[in-house]
């Protein structure tokens, strides 16, 4: 089942945090650190209307999330202004993926985002975790931008 997080869930959605954090300083060691979730962030997206965390529920338990914001494109002359809609953090517990929680999830995402009216949705993804780009792929999600960086030191 796939429904809007509550305030009762933040406990799961702590841990679903650390999980992904920790999946993300393994990719990237040398950006990322393995952590709790913020409390006050994840009630942020549970509060806010121009926010909304979908979680996905499996024997009353939550075993994924997917936290996104409505945004606005940056009011410069050489952009068209777009309304749209950005996931910041999506994980799936290890234990249920390649079951489809993940497409749901990110349905979700798309539904609101069209009852919110927005052009489009975004997402960024580490260049080394290959399963989440291949599962973004398969949704027809493109890329869209490249980001480089060099390590100074």
């Amino acid at each position: 089942m796939i429904r809007e997080a509550k305030k009762e869930d933040l406990a799961y959605l702590r841990n679903l945090s650390y999980i992904l954090n920790e999946e993300m300083s393994i990719l990237e060691p040398h950006y990322a650190l393995a952590a709790d979730g913020d409390l006050d962030e994840l009630s942020f997206f549970i509060d806010d209307p121009n926010h909304v965390c979908f979680v996905a529920i499996e024997d009353k338990i939550v075993i994924g999330m997917i936290l996104a914001e409505l945004q606005e494109t940056p009011k410069i002359p050489v952009l068209k202004e777009k309304s749209f809609v950005n996931i910041a953090d999506f994980i799936i517990h290890p234990g249920f993926r390649n079951l489809g929680y993940g497409k749901k999830l990110i349905q979700a995402v798309e539904k609101w985002a069209t009852e919110k009216d927005a052009d489009f949705v975004s997402l960024s993804c580490l260049s080394k975790n290959k399963s989440a780009i291949e599962v973004y792929k398969k949704l027809s999600y493109g890329e869209y931008s490249v980001h480089f960086r060099k390590e100074l030191q």
